[in-house]
């Protein structure tokens, strides 16, 4: 073997690590949507569902419900989705509050960091209502999360959520996650029974919200 030979093969082996490290650091990270892009596209997919949706129910009576979470009279007034974390999909909307029911029981200590810049203005009789859906693009792959569902731009709702207080603004509340299922509500407040569940189960006795508010303070 030559010197020039050699000396390429001993440049081969001391670059080979190198190469296999190269390799390594653009691999997309597991759990990441980049990594769930990589192997959708790698199958050929354009688009994947992430989450899996699930009924929210908490094991409580109506009244227990009532006490024990956020419950809002709302419309939906604007959205935005929020991907920025690189591993999680969701959905921010500003929701105008028409109504309330009792003060809730218990409130977490939340962390405006994780407000999105352009929802912090939060007006007088809103809340920010964060949930797990929504769709994002990805390199080329349209990736959705289905674990919670998503709410309609201008509709009106009856939600019971989980109370988040926002730590340096102890007058205004943010929520995450929804205790039970959205309930639509029409434009005069009574209740759209559009779907059969263990919660709708609950409001088959009511016709308005009002009624549900009312039972509330019972």
């Amino acid at each position: 073997m030559n010197k020039s030979v050699r000396a390429l093969l001993i440049l081969a082996i001391a670059l080979f690590p190198l190469t296999i490290l190269a390799k390594a650091q653009t691999q997309p990270i597991g759990g990441t949507l980049a990594w769930r892009a990589k192997i959708a596209k790698d199958r050929g997919l354009k688009s994947i569902t992430m989450g899996g949706s699930h009924e929210n129910d908490l094991q409580m009576n109506l009244r227990e419900q009532l006490h024990n979470s956020l419950v809002i009279d709302g419309e939906v007034e604007s959205s935005t989705v929020d991907a920025s974390d690189g591993a999680s999909i969701y959905s921010w909307y500003r929701v105008k509050v028409i109504a309330r029911g009792p003060t809730p029981t218990w409130v977490v200590q939340g962390h405006e960091g994780r407000i999105p810049a352009s929802l912090k203005s939060v007006g007088e009789g809103e809340i920010l209502v964060r949930l797990d859906c929504g769709s994002v693009v990805v390199d080329g792959i349209t990736i959705t999360e289905v674990r919670e569902p998503s709410l309609t731009l201008g509709k009106r709702y009856l939600l019971f959520l989980e109370p988040y207080e926002i730590s340096t603004r102890p007058t205004e509340l943010f929520v995450s996650t929804l205790q039970t299922e959205p309930t639509e509500l029409d434009r005069d407040g009574s209740i759209v029974h559009a779907r059969k569940s263990s919660f709708t189960d609950k409001l088959a006795n009511f016709t308005s919200i009002k009624d549900v508010l009312d039972y509330g303070k019972q």
